[in-house]
């Protein structure tokens, strides 16, 4: 019989039987599955976020474009997640090799011929596939064209940029619009997007990719518009815009010399991404674990404005091996004993990390050490104030003695001693927003990094707000607290410049409207509602733990070609492009 937890073939039930009593008795089946957010209570054990692992078990996706490249890189890590994948591409014998090496592997995948551009493709993709499995979950717009070549915008002429708009662009809208009906009944549904980053540079691509460039960007409204439409209906939609990747499709880009100095000189990282880093990120924005973003376009660039050792992978087994896993990894979380900061400080445990959580009350840490030990975690931890530059000081001193250093830094402590508006924020107020908020986040990197950098898997991420990004939305709430969370996307993008060479990534969390005890000030405001209503697709505040699962995410492997971004999880506010 087969395993449904390992996927191993067992002769009988009687050995299957005791091995899985085996497993049940040890903390590795715990740290094996990862916690899913998506209609989650709040947790209390490490069992029970164990049994909400994410994983995209039972769910079906569709990846247009996938018999190479990204787009197989995405079907196969799907696949390995636990979906039932549909791959499509113009040609059968591609799409026959695919499937051929895929089902080598072990994993549930189908296929079939489609042409993205063309109408009755689409929808033979569409209506197949939703009548085989009564619908699916999760649908990947993965197909692009540039048949200009590598060429200038205004070189284009007529019939490429038809061409190019209809496949790139008119495809990927009506493909998801047809695709609706069938998505938004079961309850989970997913729609991602592919760009570049070239919407965001043109001036990289100007001697590139011309139109093709220029279509990309049209995605990026794309997605912010439907997200505002299907949000209400249950359907998230986002979309990932990678970088110089190496694949046959990119090789007009990545194999060019303008190209190796734009790396050299301008990406933090300074190497060109791998399809399976973009697979990592969007098996993440299928999964439960960014239950709470939508409308987001998510650069995976190395750090080009907007893995560590990670081996080029060809079977599913090692896929699974490589698979998201903090195992061996210590972190170090401050403010980390109530709301986000502890559900962070969890998950990051549940995924297999040690975590040294941190608090100013030493009662406060006393009792979140005894909750996540009473669920087998790994954790220890201290009082530190954050604004106190000898606490600082101790809490990283004392973790690298220890640990022989770390790898994951999330700064999360932050104060907000005065609700109100900005114009009546007086001296003493500001400066304890902003040496607590922003001052001691960088100073705490700045120390913290001769301890992670030598680690080679370095990953800091700051919490900032959806208030950085809308100070409409705190104006009568939280004051000089918005500017301070504005303050540190700045932070983020300059770190992660001037760190990038060094092998630390540097990213942030904007959160939206959670519901914690610090952010009562704002949820329990009379004007939320409202707020909420007009403004949010998925119109409902946030919870701790899907948080958590972001800054597992951004912690992992699967996010080693993501630097330099200040994500938003705020279920569909706009943050601008």
């Amino acid at each position: 019989m087969l395993c449904k937890y390992c996927k191993l073939e067992f002769p009988n039930f009687i050995n299957y039987y005791l091995v899985l009593q085996m497993l049940k008795t040890t903390s590795l089946l715990t740290r094996r599955f990862l916690l899913s957010s998506q209609n989650a209570r709040q947790i209390g054990t490490a069992a029970e976020l164990a049994r909400q692992r994410r994983s995209l078990e039972g769910r079906v996706a569709v990846v247009t474009a996938s018999t190479d490249g990204i787009g197989f890189a995405m079907a196969q890590r799907l696949a390995v997640d636990g979906a039932h994948v549909v791959i499509s591409s113009r040609n059968q014998k591609n799409v026959d090799e695919a499937l051929a090496k895929l089902k080598s592997e072990g994993l549930s995948v189908s296929g079939m011929v489609c042409h993205a551009g063309v109408k009755e493709d689409r929808t033979r993709l569409i209506e197949k596939t939703a009548a085989e499995f009564g619908g699916f979950d999760i649908l990947i717009s993965n197909a692009g064209v540039n048949p200009g070549g590598v060429k200038r915008l205004l070189n284009c002429t007529e019939e490429i940029w038809d061409k190019i708009f209809d496949v790139n662009v008119k495809s990927s809208f009506f493909l998801a619009k047809e695709a609706l009906p069938y998505m938004e009944k079961r309850g989970k549904a997913s729609i991602i997007f592919n760009s570049t980053i070239l919407a965001y540079t043109p001036n990289c691509g100007v001697d590139f990719m011309g139109a093709y460039a220029l279509s990309k960007t049209t995605l990026l409204g794309l997605t912010k518009l439907m997200a505002l439409e299907l949000g209400p209906r249950g359907v998230r939609v986002n979309c990932i815009c990678p970088g110089l990747i190496e694949t046959r499709f990119g090789a007009a880009i990545t194999q060019n010399e303008r190209s190796k100095q734009i790396m050299q000189l301008n990406c933090p990282l300074q190497r060109n991404g791998r399809p399976e880093e973009m697979a990592g990120l969007a098996s993440f924005l299928a999964s439960d674990d960014s239950s709470y973003i939508t409308g987001e376009n998510i650069v995976a660039a190395g750090g080009l404005q907007s893995s560590q050792d990670v081996r080029q992978i060809g079977t599913a087994a090692e896929l699974a091996r490589q698979r998201r896993s903090l195992e061996g990894r210590v972190a170090v979380v401050t403010a980390s004993t109530d709301g986000i900061g502890f559900a962070m400080a969890q998950r990051l445990a549940v995924d297999g990390a040690h975590v040294v959580i941190s608090s100013r009350n030493q009662k406060n840490v006393d009792e979140a050490l005894a909750k996540l030990k009473s669920e087998g975690l790994s954790v220890s931890g201290m009082v530190c104030h954050a604004g106190v530059k000898e606490d600082r000081t101790r809490l990283i001193e004392k973790t690298a003695a220890e640990f022989g250093g770390f790898d994951i830094l999330i700064s999360n402590a932050a104060v907000n001693p005065d609700s109100g508006r900005l114009m009546k924020c007086t001296e003493d107020v500001w400066d304890k927003i902003f040496d607590v908020n922003v001052k001691s986040s960088f100073f705490l990197a700045k120390e913290a990094l001769p301890h992670m950098e030598k680690r080679g898997k370095a990953s800091i991420i700051f919490i900032s707000s959806i208030g950085g990004y809308l100070p409409n939305c705190a104006v009568e709430f939280m004051g000089a607290y918005g500017l301070s969370k504005t303050a540190v996307l700045g932070l983020t993008k300059l770190m992660a410049m001037e760190l990038g060479p060094r092998g630390v990534r540097v990213n942030c969390i904007c959160p939206g409207l959670i519901e914690t005890r610090f952010g009562d000030v704002i949820t329990n405001d009379k004007r939320t509602p409202r707020i909420m209503r007009d403004n949010c697709p998925l119109q409902r505040n946030g919870r701790p733990e899907e948080m958590a699962g972001l800054a597992a995410f951004l912690a992992s492997d699967d996010s080693s070609y993501i630097t330099g971004s200040n994500i938003v999880a705020a279920g569909g506010l706009q943050s601008g492009f």
